[in-house]
């Protein structure tokens, strides 16, 4: 490739992946909310001058040589991907096109020049940035309980471990979804893997390495939860580690990272001279001794390519279009938010003293309560609008149980909802149920409601309901569980 084109093939596989994410500001706004405006992928935004760097690796080494033709079965792909991208998104599958937009990157690198992990590590490391790795949170959650468990049964320290709640003496630690450890594994995981992309080629290394590496990301985290029970023991919780405590794990966990790399270096590769020569002459065959030879393949500007590439580009953007238009579409559905219905009457209007369930965000609220045996039944339907990720009623956070004090002690399904016996610090007892609405579907099942939307999504329709019922019981909640069933049933 002659210095000219070298550069041109930079300069697009830089404008390329830019290009895609300024298209759909929609998943900009996104990634903006949800990533780089949240602690646990603090480490986003470091990611564009990494994605850059690796970039320029590819380009120094020759690695971006244009596709001579436009490759069918990348296409082909590509097309796909990018369908199901718009489908997932405007039925809100917030993990799915959170996967496939990246995806559809990297398809659309391999659509402009020919497929190598050279090509493909500069949007691997996109994903990092993208807020999916939520789902490693409750498995790294009850490692941290067990591994805590059994940590502290050495020390002296009386400890009881119910659920996610360690009790000692001096209080009460809840080892939640932010002590998971999750941000320590996906800094691990990447800086390992950019590591043995960089330095290491043996592969028995790399999985040493990368097992190391995670290994003890996660025993850094576990080191950092029992120094925080043991200061809080010892200072009766009067620490300020027991309001902030995120900056005592950053403390341990940059000391272990340098003696991570220390390690990966006794790792990394170590060529002989004389091959380290031969390996050099190989990359300038490859690579840089191409660039005063515009004959050699792969010099071409695939302007076909491109034009593809640009088209599926304002493809792309169709789903802020779609955003706008689920708005303006949901307005109707938002004016009243609970239509009068037989299946009312008897019901008062809430009291806003009412307990409710840790809904995070909604659109709209409609709140009844009636007298059953003497105990107050309250009922809630939340509309969400679908404007925002966390409107809608399948968000990750909303909880069926007040916010302060309560625990679930069982839970239990049928076809028409989910059912659950619930006990607050001073031993009281309640049954909620709640289900979710889509249309006129109703159903207790996350992944069905998912489902009807992903198979509905070309209608535009974003708006979901959640419906809530609370109903305070005895010690033995049997009666009420009847009772509330009864009540679902009604309702429906």
């Amino acid at each position: 490739m002659s210095e000219k084109h070298c550069w041109v093939a930079y300069s697009l596989a830089v404008l390329l992946p830019v290009f895609l994410f300024i298209s759909n500001s929609a998943m900009m706004l996104d990634l903006w909310k949800y990533s780089f405006d949240d602690g646990t992928y603090s480490h986003a935004f470091l990611m564009p001058p990494v994605f850059l760097y690796l970039i320029y690796e590819a380009h120094a080494r020759g690695r971006l040589r244009f596709n001579d033709g436009l490759p069918l079965a990348v296409l082909a792909a590509f097309i796909l991907v990018t369908l199901l991208y718009l489908a997932a998104y405007s039925a809100q599958i917030a993990i799915l096109y959170r996967v496939l937009f990246p995806l559809s990157v990297l398809l659309a690198m391999f659509l402009l020049f020919r497929p190598s992990i050279a090509v493909a590590m500069p949007v691997v490391v996109i994903w990092f940035v993208f807020p999916i790795w939520g789902v490693l949170t409750a498995p790294l959650q009850g490692m941290s309980v067990s591994a805590v468990n059994f940590l502290m049964s050495f020390s002296s320290i009386p400890t009881y471990v119910e659920g996610n709640f360690v009790q000692i003496p001096s209080g009460l630690f809840e080892i939640a979804g932010g002590c998971s450890g999750l941000r320590y594994f996906i800094v691990s995981l990447l800086l390992c893997m950019l590591f043995v992309y960089l330095n290491i080629s043996n592969w028995r290394k790399a999985l040493i390495f990368i097992a190391v590496a995670l290994l003890g990301a996660l025993v850094i985290n576990w080191i950092r939860i029992v120094i925080l029970i043991y200061v809080g023991h010892f200072t009766e919780m009067q620490s300020s580690l027991m309001e902030d405590h995120n900056q005592l794990g950053w403390y341990l966990y940059v000391p272990y990272l340098i003696a991570l790399m220390a390690f990966g270096g006794r790792l990394r590769d170590e060529l002989p001279k004389e091959e380290a020569e031969q390996h050099e002459k190989s990359e300038q065959e490859t690579g840089r001794v191409t660039r005063d030879n515009p004959a050699i393949s792969g010099s071409k500007v695939p302007v076909l390519n491109l034009s593809v590439l640009i088209f599926f580009g304002v493809v792309l953007s169709s789903t802020t279009v779609a955003t706008v238009a689920s708005w303006k579409g949901s307005s109707t559905a938002l004016q009243s938010p609970l239509k009068e219905s037989a299946s009312l009457i008897g019901w008062e209007p809430g009291d806003a003293e009412d307990l409710v369930p840790a809904v995070q965000d909604f659109s709209s609220v409609a709140g009844f309560s009636r007298l059953v045996s003497d105990n107050r039944l309250l009922y809630r339907k939340y509309l969400f609008s679908g404007e925002d990720e966390a409107l809608k009623a399948t968000y990750y956070l909303h909880q069926a149980m007040p916010e302060e004090g309560w625990r679930q002690v069982s839970r239990d399904s049928d076809e028409l909802a989910n059912y659950l016996v619930a006990r607050d610090g001073f031993r009281q007892n309640a049954v909620a149920a709640y289900w979710y609405q889509y249309g006129e579907l109703t159903t207790p099942s996350r992944q069905h409601l998912r489902l009807e939307r992903l198979k509905s999504f070309y209608t535009l329709n974003r708006s979901t309901a959640l419906h809530w019922l609370w109903l305070p019981c005895e010690q033995e909640c049997e009666a009420e569980l009847e009772t509330i069933k009864q009540q679902v049933k009604a309702l429906q």
